[in-house]
């Protein structure tokens, strides 16, 4: 792959906003974290427990509706 698509692929920053590593571990769920910024707004980080991709399956989505 060569090109305008792969200079968009290049590494980019992740930005977690107010998800720290403690608010990720203290998270109810096994596939999902919450947390608010300063303006209120929803952080929500789908990260797949015992899993090297974050796909949906079928226990993601069915936490995801609890």
């Amino acid at each position: 792959m060569t090109g305008p698509i792969l200079n968009h692929l290049q590494m980019r920053e992740l930005s977690l906003g107010p998800l720290t590593e403690a608010a990720r571990k203290a998270s109810p769920w096994q596939h999902w974290s919450l947390a608010r910024d300063e303006q209120q707004v929803a952080w929500l980080l789908l990260d797949r427990a015992d899993a090297a991709v974050n796909s949906l399956s079928e226990a993601v989505l069915l936490e995801l509706g609890e």
